[in-house]
């Protein structure tokens, strides 16, 4: 029976592979051993809102606990910094969010609520302008109240939070209210002849969509007279509007000096403007009267939807004549 001999280039690479097999590699961490807690972020987290359900513009509001948990071994900085900006495509300030965070078993300060310079709301609840020391093995809770005012824009569907980091989002219940119009009143002025029995006054009324708004409801508008009431006078006063040039007398609504115009047709969109011709006119029957007096009358548009929110207004007068004693 032989013998293999191993060649002196066969015993160089067997004592190398004994000689690495038993010296560690410098620097090298057993992959069974974890890293230090010392090293742990901050653990950042947010209850459900309270009630779990959409803000309504104007009328509630929802708090959330912020939870900032520290599971390492020493101390760690919070920035005591939150956040606030809409889910769309508008900014905000303080005049359309409110934000109030108060400390449930942490450092406590009033937060100082003010707009930044890129439309968002920040809420520092630090003292002193500080970091917040969160000390090893504790976590901290804060207690966040959010609100959506009535101004609070009407394309955007919700409040976005972030603090260090830590996202979190807080629904907006969609606006009934889908914009608002201007009204404008024209044809009228000082040299506008006053109005008398046969001799009406002629005016115009534009609806105009403003930014905004995109409204999937028709809108109707009513022109509401208001004759004087010292003297108390009564004239018999009748308000028409040009329909495919014929005088079309409109009809009244709630009492004698309110009438009710044609709706707008719905899908009235920034910009868009429909006009309507319309004029007083007062009956020969109508209660005599002496000297001239001014009688002031206003003009309402309404969004047709289940709580009819007003979308636009406009006041102007006319001149009630004389018409003997």
């Amino acid at each position: 029976m032989s013998l293999i001999r191993p060649t002196a280039r066969r015993l160089g690479l067997l004592c190398a592979a004994t000689v690495a097999a038993l010296v560690p590699v410098v620097g090298a961490v057993p992959a069974a051993v974890a890293a230090p807690a010392a090293s742990a972020p901050l653990s950042i987290s947010y209850s459900k809102p309270s009630p779990d359900a959409p803000l309504t513009r104007g009328y509630s509001t929802s708090t959330i606990d912020l939870a900032v948990a520290n599971r390492g071994s020493t101390a760690k900085n919070y920035t005591g910094l939150l956040e606030v900006s809409a889910v769309g495509p508008r900014g905000l300030d303080t005049k359309k969010v409110t934000v109030d965070v108060r400390s449930l078993n942490g450092p406590s300060a009033p937060a100082r609520v003010s707009t930044s310079d890129h439309g968002t709301v920040e809420a520092e609840f630090s003292p002193l302008h500080s970091a917040i020391s969160v000390p090893a093995h504790t976590t901290y809770h804060w207690r966040i109240t959010l609100g959506a005012t009535p101004s609070f824009p009407r394309l955007d569907t919700g409040i976005h939070l972030v603090t260090s980091g830590a996202q979190d989002t807080v629904q907006v219940a969609p606006d009934e209210q889908e914009g608002t119009v201007t009204d404008t009143v024209s044809g009228l002025s000082e040299a506008s002849p006053a109005l008398v029995p046969g001799r009406p006054v002629p005016f115009s009324l534009s609806v105009t969509g403003d930014a905004d708004s995109r409204f999937t409801h028709t809108l109707s508008s009513t022109v509401s007279l208001y004759p004087p009431v010292d003297p108390y006078l009564r004239p018999s006063v009748r308000l028409q509007f040009l329909d495919n040039g014929q005088w079309t007398e409109l009809p009244t609504a709630d009492g004698p000096y309110n009438w009710k115009l044609p709706a707008v047709a719905a899908g009235l969109t920034p910009g868009e403007v429909h006009t309507y011709q319309l004029r007083f006119v007062e009956d020969a029957a109508s209660e005599p009267r002496a000297g001239d007096w001014q009688a002031n009358f206003s003009v309402f548009t309404y969004q047709d939807s289940a709580n009819r929110p007003l979308v636009g207004r406009a006041d102007s007068s006319i001149v009630l004549g004389s018409t003997g004693d």
